[in-house]
C-alpha cells in the first residue's frame, strides 16, 4: 500500500527552505501532494509590501513548483484558489474542504487515494498542528521547526530579493528577475554600456538579436532585411531573455528590446509587425533606460541611419511607440559616455535596492546630469580628442617643452583607450585618433592644453 503525504504553502516565492522541506517529505512517502495556495487579495498585498519588481500570479507560482520538481514524478503540485476563503486563522473547515476537493479532482491523483486520514502532512509551524489534525484527521509531522537546515523565509526574500538571491531556485529567478532595457538609436553607445554594466553588476546580458541575425543570415548587411525577419528577431530576443532570466544574478540587462525592433520595422518597411507587437504587449521590460541620440555617429558597416534628421526621427519613433504602449522610461541626455555609464549604474542600483518610481529615477538622472554639467572638466577622454592632423600641428609647432622626446597619450583602438608613449618625432600614423586627458596634459606639458583647444577652434 502506497504512503501519501502533503505539503502546503503560498510559495511567494518558492525558495530553498520550501524545497528542503518538500524534498525531505518526498523521501518519507511514495506520493507527495504539494498544495500551492493562492489568494488574489493576499497576493496583491504581499506584492505591495515587497521590493519585488514582478508580481507572481497563481499560474506563475504553480509553474515554478512544477518546473522545480519536474523530474520527480512522485511530487504532484496542485493549485488551489482560496480567494473566497476567510483569512487565516479563520476558515479552517472551508479551506480544508477546498484542499480535499482539489486533490481528489486532480487528474494526476492516483485512483486508489480516497482517505485523507491516511495522509502524513508535513509542516514547519507547530502552531498549525491542531488545525490539520482536526480537519484532516491525519498524522502531522513538523520538519525543521527552527530552520536549522535553511534559515530563510519568503518574507525576508520579498523585502530584499537581491540580498537573498542565492536562496532562490532557477525557476523562481526566471519569474521574478527584473529585465532592464538599455534603449536608443544607432550609435548611442548602448551595446558597450550594456557590456560594462553586465561586467560591473556581474549579471547576465542579452544582446541585440537584430544585429546577430544580420551577421548570421544576411552577411552583415541589414539592408537585406525583409518584413518577415522582424518576427524572427523579436521571438529569438524573447528566448534569449528567458534564458538570461534563469541564469541571472538578481536582474537581466538587455541591449534594446521589442520597441526598437518595431521602430526599425516602421523605418524600413513603413508598417508595424503584429508579431513584434505581441511581444511588446505580453513581455514587458521592468525598467527602460532610453539613451539620447546626441553622441557621435559611427559607421560600423551595419548602420544605415547616420544623418542628423534620420537619427532624430528614429529617436522620436522610439518615444512614440513607448508612449502609445504606456511604457514609461528614464531618459539620459548627456553625450558623455562616462557620464552615461555612471548614471546607468546609479539608476539600476536605486531601482533594484529601493522602491524608486520612474519619476524618482528620472529626478536622479536630472540631478546627476546637472552636477556633471556644473563640474570643471576633469580627465575626460572626450573633451580633448585630437585628430591626426591636429596632433601633427602640435608636434610640428614644437609645443612640448620637456627634455624627453616622449609624450604620454591615449590611443583609441576600437572604442577602447590604452595608455601609450609616442615619440613626437616618430608619429604613429596607424592610429585613428590621439586623445589627451587633462591629468596627463598637466603632468607632462603645462602648455599643451590651451594649444590643443586653440588648434581645434582654428579648424585644423
Amino acid at each position: 500500500m502506497e504512503k501519501y503525504g502533503m505539503c502546503i504553502g503560498k510559495f511567494y516565492p518558492l525558495h530553498k527552505g520550501h524545497i528542503n522541506m518538500i524534498q525531505k517529505a518526498s523521501s518519507l512517502v511514495d506520493h507527495l501532494f504539494v498544495i500551492v495556495s493562492h489568494s488574489d487579495i493576499q497576493s496583491e498585498k504581499l506584492f505591495e509590501q515587497s521590493n519585488l519588481k514582478r508580481p507572481l500570479t497563481a499560474r506563475d507560482k504553480l509553474r515554478i513548483v512544477q518546473k522545480t520538481f519536474q523530474m520527480q514524478p512522485m511530487i504532484q503540485p496542485i493549485l488551489i484558489d482560496e480567494t473566497n476563503v476567510p483569512s487565516y486563522p479563520n476558515g479552517w473547515e472551508q479551506w480544508a474542504e477546498l484542499v480535499k476537493n482539489s486533490v481528489l479532482s486532480s487528474r494526476r491523483t492516483p485512483k486508489d487515494f480516497t482517505n485523507f486520514s491516511e495522509l502524513s502532512i508535513f509542516i514547519n509551524e507547530p502552531s498549525d498542528v491542531d488545525g490539520y489534525q482536526k480537519y484532516f484527521g491525519c498524522e502531522v509531522l513538523v520538519l525543521d521547526q527552527y530552520r536549522t537546515d535553511m534559515n530563510i523565509s519568503a518574507t525576508e526574500i520579498r523585502k530584499d530579493p537581491a540580498k537573498y538571491w542565492e536562496f532562490l531556485p532557477r525557476a523562481s529567478r526566471e519569474a521574478i528577475a527584473p529585465t532592464i532595457e538599455i534603449a536608443g538609436g544607432e550609435s548611442s553607445g548602448k551595446t558597450i554600456i550594456v557590456d560594462k554594466l553586465g561586467n560591473f553588476f556581474g549579471t547576465t546580458t542579452v544582446w541585440e538579436y537584430g544585429r546577430t541575425y544580420c551577421e548570421a543570415e544576411l552577411g552583415g548587411d541589414e539592408a537585406a532585411l525583409q518584413y518577415d525577419d522582424y518576427a524572427i528577431i523579436a521571438n529569438q530576443h524573447y528566448q534569449d531573455i528567458r534564458f538570461a532570466r534563469r541564469n541571472a544574478n538578481k536582474f537581466v540587462i538587455s541591449d534594446t528590446g521589442y520597441v526598437a525592433t518595431q521602430a526599425f520595422c516602421l523605418a524600413y518597411e513603413g508598417r508595424e509587425h503584429p508579431s513584434v507587437q505581441e511581444k511588446i504587449d505580453n513581455d514587458r521590460f521592468d525598467l527602460t533606460i532610453l539613451l539620447d541620440n546626441s553622441t557621435k555617429w559611427v559607421d560600423d558597416g551595419q548602420r544605415l541611419i547616420g544623418n542628423d534628421e534620420g537619427r532624430i526621427a528614429f529617436q522620436n519613433t522610439l518615444k512614440q511607440i513607448y508612449q502609445s504602449n504606456n511604457i514609461s522610461y528614464v531618459e539620459i541626455k548627456t553625450s558623455s559616455y562616462l557620464h552615461r555609464y555612471e548614471i546607468c549604474k546609479a539608476v539600476i542600483s536605486a531601482y533594484i535596492n529601493e522602491k524608486y518610481s520612474i519619476g524618482q529615477l528620472q529626478h536622479l538622472v536630472n540631478k546627476m546630469e546637472h552636477r556633471f554639467s556644473s563640474e570643471p572638466k576633469t580627465d575626460s577622454s572626450y573633451d580633448y580628442s585630437l585628430s591626426e592632423r591636429q596632433f601633427n600641428v602640435i608636434i610640428n609647432r614644437g609645443i612640448s617643452n620637456e627634455s624627453s622626446s616622449l609624450i604620454v597619450l591615449k590611443k583609441m583602438i576600437g572604442g577602447r583607450f590604452d595608455i601609450v608613449q609616442v615619440d613626437k618625432k616618430a608619429f604613429l600614423s596607424s592610429s585613428n585618433e590621439f586623445v589627451f586627458t587633462e591629468s596627463e596634459i598637466k603632468k607632462h606639458n603645462e602648455n599643451l592644453l590651451p594649444f590643443a583647444v586653440d588648434i581645434k577652434k582654428a579648424g585644423y
